[in-house]
């Protein structure tokens, strides 16, 4: 059998993360730069982002109930499904020319496939280390934010003098590189499909009994009672956190900051992601998880002020700085929430539920968001997702605090 605790297997892994985030910010970092490029308008941007996100939140649901309905499909697998329909659309959009319509529904496409594989590298990542892998989640989705900061800085130096064309092209290379990692991944059980369930799941699936389609969401909410709420939650986080992502262009125009301000100030939040994330397992050992998240969405809250309040280019630097504070630990907090308060059986069906509501919150802060700017203006925008950040820190904290463990 493969040896998972090995060094390769963990530079594997490192690796997959990495590229995922380089290839997250060619294709969704920059949507909106690229976008732009092609003249569309504000709401189209919107459109095609939110059709995207609805979309992905469909899939995402579905994910895990998949999973465990097609015999011998594995996260890896899926994952590679995935990676070479995103190498295809982005070489499409790399090497011809089409009409707005068709380019919208590729760019849509390859935001699709592109979400729908966040969850899966989490729950890939915790796969192995739920079999054995020696390595610290939080760690490695630190690695992914280090290269997405340094990937961020250049590509937004680089595009103030070149062509947006080079997106495309790019994402072609890197999602090509990153089926490649996966194919030469050392190859594992699948934890939920392990052949000798220990006793205690055994036990656990019996007393669960076997759920159709339309009952296991139902089960899944009367298991731990307080997903519905944490689910709400985290779905109006994003949505905020949405907001300031993909209309960042146009929140920095409004301050007088162009394609490379736009850059910087990505990297500067993406940097101080890292030192958190790094430390995010020493961290988790001396204060709850629990605790954890309730810090960071009152960090979120605080970062929607700033914007809203900010009246410079510089005024907008707290707000990114304190990335470290908000994103940085509740990323990985979610993750280890699902990962440690759920059964083996339901960790997949977790994550996937977790990305949905992230996805979720892209839907309502790109496609809401789209149209504030339309017929309205920043200002206005930026209320609606102080608005959405407080929903999201009242709904979080309750949560958390009403039910300190999701399941027992």
């Amino acid at each position: 059998m493969t040896d998972i605790t090995s060094m390769q297997t963990r530079l594997h892994l490192h690796v997959t993360q990495a590229i995922y985030w380089i290839s997250f910010c060619f294709i969704s970092g920059y949507a909106t730069v690229y976008l732009l490029s092609k003249d569309f308008s504000d709401g189209h941007i919107g459109m095609i982002i939110s059709l995207a996100s609805l979309s992905s939140v469909v899939i995402q649901f579905s994910t895990g109930r998949i999973l465990d309905s097609v015999k011998g499909l594995t996260v890896r697998k899926l994952m590679m499904f995935f990676v070479a329909l995103i190498t295809v659309t982005s070489f499409l959009l790399a090497r011809f020319t089409f009409s707005d319509g068709l380019l919208s529904i590729l760019y849509c496409l390859s935001l699709i496939f592109l979400l729908n594989l966040q969850p899966l590298v989490t729950s890939l990542i915790y796969e192995y280390i739920n079999l054995g892998t020696p390595m610290s989640f939080s760690f490695s989705r630190g690695i992914g934010s280090l290269v997405f900061a340094t990937t961020s800085l250049i590509l937004g130096q680089w595009l103030a003098t070149h062509s947006t064309q080079w997106l495309p092209n790019l994402s072609t290379l890197s999602m090509a590189l990153l089926w490649v990692i996966l194919w030469r991944l050392p190859v594992v059980k699948d934890e939920r499909h392990h052949e000798e369930l220990s006793e205690q799941a055994l036990k656990t699936a019996t007393h669960e009994g076997k759920m159709n389609d339309s009952s296991q969401a139902t089960s899944l909410f009367k298991k731990y009672p307080n997903l519905a709420l944490f689910m709400l939650g985290m779905t109006f986080i994003f949505s905020f956190h949405t907001i300031v992502n993909v209309y960042l262009p146009q929140i920095l125009h409004r301050l007088g900051g162009g394609t490379s301000a736009v850059g910087t100030a990505i990297a500067v939040a993406a940097f101080c992601e890292i030192p958190v994330m790094f430390g995010f397992q020493r961290l988790e050992k001396k204060v709850s998880v629990e605790k954890l998240i309730q810090f960071s969405v009152v960090f979120f809250f605080i970062r929607s002020l700033i914007y809203l309040f900010a009246s410079h280019l510089l005024a907008i630097v707290p707000a990114q700085l304190l990335q470290g504070l908000s994103f940085a630990i509740l990323t990985p907090a979610y993750a280890h929430y699902v990962n440690q308060n759920m059964s083996s059986l339901d960790r997949v069906k977790g994550q996937t539920y977790m990305m949905a509501c992230v996805t979720l919150g892209n839907v309502i802060g790109s496609f809401v968001g789209g149209y504030i700017l339309e017929w309205r203006d920043v200002t206005a925008l930026l209320i609606f997702g102080t608005i959405l950040a407080f929903l999201g820190m009242a709904s979080l904290i309750r949560s958390v605090r009403t039910h300190e463990n999701v399941s027992q």
